[in-house]
């Protein structure tokens, strides 16, 4: 049972780095792209980690992908806001067909 729900969170896991990958490349925007990133490979991720520890069922293995997981939960959000701040203030624009742009009420150069 513990080999089919690891397999599962394996398999589970790289669909999910695919789909963020096909995200990557089917986005319209920067901005649409790094959240699809994000998203997926975060969540990818924590499963891969998952799939592993259950496969290996060590105590160095589950410590080492939680910190991982952790690292990765800090840093991808952050990273990906710092990004997307810095592209928006040297004018890289959003997609036409996007809603709106909350971040030009804030620059008084863009408005």
């Amino acid at each position: 049972m513990k080999e089919i729900l690891a397999g599962v969170c394996l398999m589970a896991g790289s669909l999910f780095c695919l789909l963020a990958a096909v995200g990557l490349l089917r986005m319209p925007d920067l901005y649409a792209r790094m959240q699809a990133t994000t998203k997926g490979i975060t969540l990818g991720l924590m499963l891969l980690v998952v799939g592993a520890g259950l496969h290996f069922a060590s105590v160095p293995t589950w410590t080492r992908g939680l910190m991982v997981v952790a690292f990765v939960f800090i840093t991808s959000p952050v990273a990906a806001h710092m990004i997307a701040k810095a592209s928006h203030k040297v004018g890289i624009r959003q997609n036409d067909r996007a809603i709106g742009d909350d971040l030009a009420d804030q620059d008084p150069e863009r408005g």
